[in-house]
């Protein structure tokens, strides 16, 4: 496929190496900046109160995740708390559709865990049939009369809000969705203390696409801590399974091991104080970014992991506005990553009247149901978010479209290959 190249920056990359490598042979640092060449933006679904969108809140406000069932059909999903799905042959041909497949419960009770879901990672089983639906959970004290900083908290959207990870199951393909057992007993991953309507957001949340490791057959998704509260450390942590479909399965690394089992803080009886430090995540000090994908790049042998967040530059200056970020990892288990991450492309800025946030990269010819293989080309997608009212949009806060770009790393595989080994 021809690509026009566009002037528009991208994201960075981190890569994991695999074990097929001889013991003896280590990864270089590269500290090169990636150019891939990026082609012209497409819109994949106009939301929000843009002309077309379903409603104000058809939101594409998540990244891109897909599958392909039996049958061919290919469903996208990258909506809001109101889950809705686009579906087609293939990813270039899916149309958005307003059915509403799952809706947020809301509920204003923190310790049911279901107030504000978003279909983070969506995973189809082996089954063909099953999705599972993992959910970013936002419990929202102000609007539940539940905040006492200040303002209320939706001024200051950091304050009064707990996030978890929660879980829904389809069983008819990504048709329907339902809470995978009555709440709160659907809770995946939860950090162990209870909601506290004097701190900032905190919680385990954002977890990235679910990728089913080519090594040792287990599904892994990276979750994201926001803040420090309590025992709770900000940053990226790593938690995996070897069964999808169990949702209580689920184990984080704690720095030497996957052996982190959750807690929900609101049990009877309640869990022991003195042990809350066993069911916490520790950050993985390479990942420092927000994480909102995994997959296997088959054009450099390696997994790499795509997200956003602050660039720090090699000569040691920094950016001021987040990036796409992309990192690669150096272990079978996707517990150590290439650091610094690539620069992918600068996300545009509110200073041109768009923010962009999201990233996913999906690649149409992947032979695998959940497109965890991507390329030499394949397609960026994001959300763009208009923040003037320049353009066709009535509401800026919730002028968001779901668009994507053609991407080539053709033009950096000698960097990659001068530093890494091509398996």
């Amino acid at each position: 496929q021809t690509m026009r190249t566009t002037t528009l920056g991208f994201a960075v990359i981190s890569a994991l190496l695999l074990p097929t490598l001889s013991e003896n042979r280590q990864p270089q640092k590269v500290n090169a900046v990636l150019a891939p060449v990026m082609g012209d933006p497409e819109v994949v679904f106009y939301g929000g109160t843009s002309p077309g969108s379903c409603d104000d809140f058809d939101l594409p406000d998540m990244a891109a995740r897909a599958w392909r069932d039996i049958n061919g059909t290919v469903t996208l999903a990258n909506s809001w708390a109101t889950s809705r799905f686009s579906t087609g042959p293939s990813l270039g041909a899916v149309k958005h559709s307003c059915n509403v497949v799952f809706n947020s419960t809301m509920s204003g009770v923190n310790s049911l865990y279901s107030d504000n879901e978003w279909m983070c990672a969506a995973y189809l089983a082996d089954d063909n049939v099953t999705v599972m639906g993992y959910m970013h959970q936002e419990y929202h004290g102000w609007e539940h009369n539940n905040c006492t900083i200040p303002g209320g908290g939706r001024n200051k959207v950091e304050s009064c809000w707990m996030v978890a990870i929660t879980s829904t199951i389809s069983h008819d393909g990504g048709r329907t969705f339902k809470h995978t057992a009555e709440p709160p007993n659907h809770l995946v991953a939860a950090a162990p203390l209870q909601y506290d309507p004097d701190h900032s957001e905190f919680g385990y949340g954002d977890p990235s696409g679910i990728i089913r490791n080519r090594v040792d057959g287990y599904y892994y998704t990276t979750l994201h801590s926001r803040t420090t509260h309590g025992v709770v450390r900000p940053g990226t942590g790593l938690m995996r399974t070897a069964n999808v479909k169990d949702w209580k399965s689920w184990r984080c690394w704690n720095g030497t091991a996957f052996s982190v089992e959750f807690v929900d803080p609101y049990a009877v009886p309640r869990p022991d104080p003195t042990t809350l430090g066993q069911h916490v995540c520790a950050p993985l000090p390479t990942l420092g970014f927000t994480v909102l994908q995994i997959r296997w790049s088959e054009y450099f042998s390696r997994y790499v992991a795509v997200g956003q967040g602050v660039y720090k530059y090699p000569n040691g200056t920094s950016t001021s506005a987040y990036l796409y970020t992309l990192s690669a990892a150096k272990d079978e288990q996707l517990t150590q990553w290439e650091s610094p991450p690539r620069l992918l492309r600068p996300k545009l800025e509110a200073t041109i009247g768009v923010t962009e946030n999201y990233a996913a990269i999906l690649d149409e010819r992947s032979l695998s149901a959940n497109f965890e293989t991507i390329g030499q080309t394949a397609w960026f997608y994001y959300t763009r978010q208009t923040r003037s009212v320049s353009g066709p949009c009535s509401n800026p806060p919730n002028c968001r479209d779901a668009m994507r770009q053609p991407i080539d790393f053709g033009s950096v595989k000698q960097i990659w290959t001068s530093s890494f080994e091509i398996l």
